[in-house]
């Protein structure tokens, strides 16, 4: 059975009795409706020529257009009627889009993470698949290549055609663009050993490949400051940060390493200092922190 919303979509979840039989008949029935409308030669002669027709004849083309026009209205609604859900239902499947990744927040479990994700890419190609405390996920064009490549045996190559079909799919792995997420994790060490992984950062990029690695600046949309401190009297510097990019891409986390600017001094408990960054595509950041107690 498909779902079927009509002109008042129903509660979620919720079916009717549009099948795909009725669709078939549908078009049957527009097929023999418009047959019927041209099966007589006179009617579309008087029609192109403008004879003026008997209020009967008349009355029949009339009927006639009324059939062809509902019909047709209905085999377009019935067609919209299988598009919609199959498009939601695509909509709601596909986690690569911000407000999907923005349904992930620090400090999640790993299985809250895969409530949201799935599971991420396993695989055996090297470098893209994840590991332990970095999980990795990759749209669906580019998981076909990266199971391409994961079941490549050179053995399998035993010609030119081969060879170059072979030599192909590599480059196809480098240079094809794909959208791609990053969630990483840390545990914590407690009196009773390593606590629960929790997650520590989130990273959605809209248009990557594998040959840029993520090094491809972004325009910046907006950036968030979360957290910035420093700790009196030892190198710790705390950063926590969001930041939306143009092309849909976002971060939110921890940056790899922040320092300091040039001829700033953290000496006193409630001063202000500037600190810097990298974001996760190469732009330096700056935000003011506040100097905290060790």
């Amino acid at each position: 059975m498909l779902a079927y919303f009509g002109k008042k979509r129903p509660a979620s979840g919720q079916k009717t009795s549009v099948t795909y039989g009725q669709v078939y008949k549908a078009f049957v029935d527009y097929r023999a409706a418009w047959e019927q409308y041209w099966a007589e030669p006179r009617r579309k002669r008087c029609e192109v020529q403008g004879v003026v027709l008997s209020g009967l004849e008349m009355s029949a083309i009339v009927r006639t257009h009324t059939t062809v026009k509902g019909l047709i209205a209905s085999v377009v609604i019935i067609l919209v009627i299988i598009a919609v859900p199959l498009s939601s239902r695509y909509y709601m499947n596909n986690i690569f889009r911000a407000d999907k990744v923005s349904l992930v927040t620090l400090g999640m479990t790993e299985d809250e993470v895969e409530d949201v994700f799935g599971s991420s890419y396993r695989g055996q190609t090297d470098d893209m698949a994840s590991t332990d405390l970095v999980w990795k996920y990759y749209d669906a064009d580019y998981m076909k290549l990266l199971e391409k490549n994961d079941s490549f045996d050179p053995g399998g190559i035993g010609d030119e055609d081969d060879f170059e079909s072979a030599f192909e799919d590599s480059v196809a792995l480098e240079t094809t663009s794909f959208k791609y997420i990053e969630v990483t994790f840390a545990a914590a060490e407690t009196e009773y050993g390593t606590g629960e992984k929790t997650v520590t950062g989130v990273l959605f990029d809209a248009d990557r490949t594998r040959e840029s690695n993520g090094r491809d600046e972004k325009d910046i949309e907006s950036q968030t400051v979360l957290t910035a401190e420093v700790v009196l009297g030892t190198d710790s510097i705390n950063v926590v940060y969001e930041i939306a990019y143009e092309d849909g891409s976002l971060f939110k986390g921890a940056p790899a390493y922040a320092w300091l600017a040039f001829d700033e001094v953290a000496d006193e408990v409630g001063g202000q200092v500037t600190v810097e960054w990298y974001d996760p595509f190469g732009t330096l950041l700056t935000a003011t922190a506040t100097v905290v107690a060790a």
